[in-house]
């Protein structure tokens, strides 16, 4: 990640060439098979110039069955002329076809006349001319609105494929005189389907193309699920242009940064490039980080950056920062300290340490108040005496190597990315700032007094070895281990402890203790004579052991894992609240009623147990969950879903949420989902409708009048157009017949087709293909296609592909795949979910909800016949963390 950050893209390039004269490999095709997730896929796009990656896009949203239409409408219509030429001509050289074929033989009707329009790349660059926009306004009036039946598409066609951007807002402008619709609404009611959405588009980013892509990032992580591929696409090709515009543009339009969107949405590598990426945007509320003494000390980090707009600013941060610290007031780090990652900017009379590279100070006395930025440099100080900062913040990737008398780092916020030797007399680590030490600290003096009220967030380990070390730590965080062997230690002071690793005591007498809040991700062992555990506010995620004689456990918070005492006197108390129950046996749980369940529900909720959550939902029957539901809202006052939704991630409530959902409200739901707001998610109104039974229908269309006020059919009929229209409106009609196939009208109907698509000279009748595929039984169609193959060398499937286009094509294409094998119609579309760049969790969880309990076996056998891979493998290579924990086990699979 690194390498690839730092590097311009013409760098990258040059790396691509000597990966492979070196290796004779492609780096791209390493990363893929070494990293096939959603992190590795972004590595791979970074790797690819921004021709090849939009050409790569296109390309992909063209490939197998169905086309992504978003993605031909969002890359070509945010072009210009000089980059649709030469992405034209890339597409043909890494691909063997000119874009233009693929488009003609991917997309049908007006929608293909205007992309294909716009792939001519020949859009006027002249200046704006108000008599010509004038003119336009009044001809596109004229070809809507004003024309009684119908709209003229082809007016629509020639003046948004051909008109300059700067154009088009002045035909706009122009039109607004000429009618009570903006041209916006005119286009919405005039237009319909793909070709309306491409309309739409090209009038978006003329008027703020920004915008444009905010609607189209908001979309790929609102709601149930995220689509890493929109996401991925969208910030990749416009991180080193127009982000920055883009970043304040989604602030204003929805509820948070983009980075807090991102953060929320997203975990792990790919959260972290994504948010190098943008540069750092993550929303902070000075309130709840910790101001004045012992901030916290958070020990994943943060992807983002820091808007701090508080007179006094104190954060220990474990992880660090990978984004920016933007200081906009007089004073920070007087009594917290921040570990950035990324850069400081500091518009205030003092600053902070931000340093680039590397250092080398060989003067009596050297003061660095910098507000530069580090790249992963060292410090090496060998002066007799050397100040390092002051009230600023030091954040330092390489290691600081001190072999002076006297050294003093006084740094309030040391982001330390290497480690620290200290092998001097003394040495003063601290004041009232924080430490954030990436490697390790050995010290090896006989006084070591690390700050007084110091935050100190450390990821390697220290090893303490001297007859008396006084850690006096406010806020600790703590990514590798404490190994301590001398006769006292003392931890403690006003902040709180946030451990990575393990603390492994062994001294006559240690004290952990004060008054800060304990997060403990690994374990601490305890074997001495007396140790007193006084923490305030403890999260502990692993488990604490104590064998001693006397352990005083003063515990103010609660805990996730578990804690295991074997000694004669455990006292809990002091000034927090006390949750100290042990390890939790889950299996206790089976024995619990709903409304034990829901209690038990809504404290995991609470304290963001997920252990729990999962366990509850997974072992509950459908009739069980609903029972749940009720008592939560009888016990609580609150909603289930709604509580599930707005404490959990979007992938892990997400499929929650399906699960606690019966299949008709899930059905109803996800159709909502697929129709609400900007733009219609056609496939999976495709997936869902055309793989319902007649009852399933009923039921869906039942619940979906009841839980959202209007009817399927209506909605659909509202967000949809032309022959695809007409088809789905048949099959929500649920009519389709259950009976055996006929062999004579299977003959027939076989003819029929044949005459209205392959052996008709001009076009198709696309009557007949709906009517025969929105009324046959399944086992006729597939007596339909038995007889096909008797009067064509196609067979039914590929005549289909051929002679239909779109939507429609889309639809009869499932139709055909369902009738034919439904199950390998499952494992295609999971298949599909995981494929390429980023995955469709909509789709993944969608399919897996639906198919658990019922063919799931056999689509696990298909899909490893199909893809020469376990469907457990493709789940573990592009999920993770809980929600790969839940999929995992729908199928009846664990992670080995």
């Amino acid at each position: 990640m690194c390498i690839l950050l730092s590097a311009t893209a013409s760098q990258r390039q040059e790396i691509r060439i000597e990966y492979k004269a070196s290796t004779g490999k492609e780096v791209t095709a390493d990363i893929k098979s070494n990293l096939n997730t959603d992190f590795g896929k972004v590595c791979i796009a970074l790797f690819r110039t921004q021709v090849e990656y939009n050409a790569y896009c296109l390309h992909k949203a063209m490939k197998g069955a169905g086309t992504d239409e978003d993605v031909l409408i969002e890359i070509l219509c945010t072009l210009n002329n000089d980059e649709i030429a030469e992405l034209k001509s890339v597409f043909l050289k890494v691909y063997g076809k000119s874009l233009e074929d693929r488009v003609k033989s991917e997309t049908s009707g007006d929608f293909r006349k205007l992309l294909l329009l716009v792939v001519q790349g020949n859009r006027s660059t002249a200046d704006v001319d108000l008599g010509e926009a004038a003119a336009d306004a009044k001809a596109l009036y004229k070809a809507g609105e004003k024309k009684k039946m119908g709209t003229d598409e082809s007016v629509f066609i020639n003046i948004f494929g051909t008109r300059s951007l700067s154009q088009l807002v002045a035909i706009a402008a122009e039109y607004d005189k000429l009618s009570k619709k903006s041209l916006m609404e005119a286009v919405k009611s005039e237009l319909s389907g793909n070709f309306e959405r491409t309309v739409i588009a090209i009038l978006q980013v003329a008027f703020n193309v920004s915008l444009y892509y905010v609607k189209i990032l908001h979309s790929s992580m609102k709601g149930a699920g995220t689509n890493e591929f929109n996401l991925t696409r969208v910030i990749v090709r416009t991180h080193t242009t127009i982000i920055s515009t883009i970043k304040v543009t989604f602030k204003q339009e929805y509820d948070g940064s983009l980075g807090s969107w991102i953060v929320d949405d997203t975990s792990g590598d790919y959260q972290a490039i994504l948010l190098a990426l943008i540069g750092g945007d993550v929303d902070v509320d000075p309130s709840k980080i910790g101001i004045g003494i012992g901030g916290p000390g958070i020990g994943g980090g943060i992807g983002g950056g820091l808007d701090v707009d508080k007179p006094e600013g104190g954060f220990g941060i474990g992880g660090g920062i990978g984004g920016g610290l933007d200081v906009d007031k007089p004073k920070l780090g007087g009594s917290g300290g921040a570990g950035i990652g990324g850069g400081v900017d500091v518009d205030v009379p003092k600053a902070d340490l931000d340093i680039g590279g590397a250092i080398d100070v060989e003067k009596p006395k050297g003061g660095i108040d910098i507000g530069g930025g580090i790249g992963g440099g060292s410090i090496d100080v060998d002066a007799p005496k050397v100040d390092i900062g002051g009230t600023g913040g030091a954040d330092i990737g390489g290691g600081v190597d001190v072999d002076t008398p006297k050294v003093g780092l006084d740094i309030g916020g040391s982001g330390i990315g290497g480690g620290i030797d200290v092998d001097t007399p003394k040495v003063g680590l601290g004041g009232i700032g924080g430490v954030d030490i990436g490697g390790d600290v050995d010290v090896v003096t006989p006084k070591v007094e690390p700050s007084v009220e110091a935050a100190a967030d450390i990821g390697g380990g220290v090893d303490v070895d001297v007859p008396k070390a006084g850690l006096d730590i406010g806020g600790s965080g703590i990514g590798g281990g404490i190994d301590i062997d001398a006769p006292k230690l003392g931890f403690g002071g006003s902040g709180g402890a946030d451990i990575g690793g393990g603390v492994d005591i062994d001294a006559p007498k240690v004290e952990l203790g004060g008054t800060g809040g304990g997060d403990i991700g690994g374990g601490i062992d305890v074997g001495v004579p007396k140790v007193g555990l006084d923490i305030g506010g403890a999260g502990i995620g692993g488990g604490v052991d104590v064998d001693a004689p006397k352990g005083g456990v003063d515990i103010g918070g609660s805990r996730s894992g578990g804690i295991s005492v074997s000694l004669p006197k455990f006292g809990l108390g002091g000034s927090g609240k006390v949750d100290v129950e042990g390890e939790v046996n889950l299996k206790e749980l089976d024995n619990l009623d709903a409304t034990e369940k829901s209690k038990r529900l809504e404290i995991a909720i609470k304290e963001k147990d997920t252990k729990i959550l999962i366990y509850i939902l997974l072992n509950a029957s459908m009739v069980q969950r609903h029972e749940i539901i009720i008592q939560y809202k009888t016990t609580t006052g609150k909603d289930l879903l709604g509580d599930i939704e707005s404490n959990t991630d979007a992938k892990l409530g997400g499929m929650c949420i399906a699960l606690l959902k019966t299949s008709a409200e899930y059905n109803a739901y996800c159709l909502m989902k697929a129709m609400k707001g900007f733009g219609t998610d056609d496939g999976t109104l495709i997936e869902i409708i055309c793989t319902c039974t007649n009852q399933e229908m009923e039921e869906t269309k039942a619940v979906y009048l009841k839980e959202y006020g209007k009817s399927l059919e209506s909605e659909v009929q509202s967000e949809i157009s032309g022959d695809y229209r007409k088809l789905m409106m048949l099959l929500l009609e649920g009519n389709r017949p259950n009976t055996d196939a006929d062999s004579s009208k299977a003959e027939a109907d076989a003819k029929a087709l044949y005459k209205a698509g392959e052996k008709k000279r001009f076009g198709t009748d696309e009557d007949v293909f709906i009517d025969i595929f929105a009324s046959r039984s399944y086992s006729q169609i597939r007596a339909i296609g038995d007889e096909y193959a008797k009067v064509s060398k196609k067979t039914l499937l590929e005549a289909v592909v051929s002679e239909l286009s779109g939507n429609l094509q889309k639809t009869v294409v499932t139709i055909v795949q369902v009738a034919q094998n439904l199950n390998q119609y499952y494992a295609q579309r999971l298949h599909y979910s995981m494929k390429g760049l980023g995955t469709s969790e909509k789709i993944l969880t969608r399919v897996v909800v639906k198919i658990h309990n019922t063919v799931i076996t056999e689509v696990k056998e298909i899909f490893l016949q199909k893809y020469n891979d376990s469907l457990a493998k493709w789940i573990i290579d592009d999920t993770s963390g809980d929600y790969q924990d839940i999929l995992l086990s729908l199928i009846g699979e664990q992670k080995s």
